[in-house]
């Protein structure tokens, strides 16, 4: 009989042990778990995050921005991204987690937005309104990313 109840209480321990880890981790990939993936930036002191917001339908050109961006950001700051300083990311405003945004940003559409974020917290933004003028001139559409992004990295 007393074997029997070491093995169950070893099983039951390691089941609790297992569910505990389960947890830990799974609070730990999202932070809290209260906030929104694209507005959590807590991992380091201060993080831009460039957003691509869009809805469920989207157009071409919508999907062209938001590849386009995309590209710009990656190519130009691959060492930013590595370090975890800069982080893209697209949110389906679509969603009803996500809508809040269009109020948060001001947003009217799909939309191209840097969001510095500090401690955890984002203290200012910026839409990025001219990549629907430049989408079709690749050259200027990245410089004009790539300009607004290094600006916005490289301020105090």
């Amino acid at each position: 009989m007393t074997a029997k109840r070491i093995v169950t209480g070893a099983l039951l321990l390691f089941v609790a042990a297992s569910l505990g880890f389960v947890v830990f981790r799974k609070a730990d990939a999202t932070g809290t778990g209260a906030a929104s993936p694209a507005v959590e930036a807590n991992a380091i002191p201060r993080k831009l995050v460039a957003t691509y917001f869009h809805g469920t339908k989207r157009c071409n050109t919508c999907r062209a921005i938001e590849s386009m961006a995309k590209e710009a950001i990656e190519t130009g700051f691959p060492e930013a991204l590595m370090s975890g300083v800069l982080e893209w990311r697209e949110v389906n405003t679509d969603e009803p987690a996500d809508d809040h945004y269009y109020a948060d940003y001001g947003l009217t559409g799909s939309s191209l937005v840097l969001v510095d974020f500090r401690d955890g917290r984002p203290a200012r933004f910026k839409v990025l309104g001219k990549v629907w003028d430049l989408v079709a001139d690749r050259p200027a559409f990245e410089e004009y990313v790539q300009g607004e992004t290094r600006s916005w990295l490289e301020a105090p």
